[in-house]
Order: structure tokens, then C-alpha cells, then sequence
């Protein structure tokens, strides 16, 4: 083998690497949606010091939404928000209910427990569970 094969198959060899190693770190990257976040929400999570004033998370979600002015907290290293706020519940759940897809994820992670009911499904499944649910006209 000459030596300008074997320089070449070592830069093909070392950029494949390369190439490898790049592909994990933004596969972390993109798994986590902000993980140099500083807000005191985020900080509290990461670091836990949420537990030594409430014993479970939705306490704490409870509290966070309280001192909310607006009634909703945004938690970035999970890329989740969570609204209490009337208007924003029914918006999400009324008026624009095909912009807040549950998913694949949430269909999976409550399928047990929810099935596939009108809280479980998306869209046209969805839209089929609601007029079931809906009262028949004239009926009291």
C-alpha cells in the first residue's frame, strides 16, 4: 500500500470519527432544549433546592404558578410550559386545540392508564371523541 493510500484512508478514517463524535453531541444538544438556562425555575429544578421547601413537584408547580403574575411558568431545561390562566387553558383546550398536540410520547406514556379516549388522541380521533361526548340535542 503506498503512502498516499494510507494518508488517505487515515483522514477519511479520523474525519468519520470526527463526524461520529459531532452527531452525539448534537444529538444531547437537541435532547435537551436549554441546559445553560440560569433562570431561578430552571436553576431550582436542576439542582433539586425545590424539595426543601415542598415535598413533591406539583406542589411546587402549585406555588410557582401562585407568584405567577400572569398565571403561567415556563420551565426551559424540560421545554414545558404550565398555565393555570383561564383564558390560556381555553384557548389551548377550545380555541386552537390542534396547536397543542399531545403526541406519540404522551399517548404512549398514558395509554394504560388513559387509553384511547378524548384526554389520549390528537386531531381527527380527537374530533370523533368530542362529538361523542357532546350531549344529544333536546335531552335534559
Amino acid at each position: 500500500m503506498s503512502w498516499g493510500a494510507r494518508c488517505l484512508g487515515l483522514a477519511f478514517f479520523s474525519l468519520s470519527i470526527f463526524s461520529v463524535a459531532l452527531g452525539a453531541v448534537l444529538l444531547l444538544v437537541r435532547r435537551w432544549p436549554n441546559p445553560w438556562c440560569g433562570c431561578h425555575v430552571c436553576r431550582a429544578y436542576l439542582t433539586g433546592s425545590w424539595a426543601k421547601e415542598f415535598t413533591n413537584l406539583a406542589d411546587w408547580y402549585a406555588h410557582l404558578l401562585r407568584e405567577s403574575p400572569t398565571g403561567t411558568v415556563q420551565v426551559h431545561v424540560l421545554g414545558c410550559t404550565v398555565t393555570a390562566n383561564p383564558a390560556n387553558v381555553e384557548y389551548m383546550l377550545k380555541t386552537r386545540f390542534d396547536n397543542f398536540p399531545k403526541g406519540r410520547r404522551f399517548a404512549a406514556l398514558l395509554g394504560d392508564l388513559l387509553g384511547g379516549g378524548i384526554f389520549n388522541v390528537d386531531g381527527d380521533a380527537w374530533r370523533h371523541q368530542r362529538k361523542m361526548a357532546r350531549p344529544e340535542p333536546g335531552s335534559a
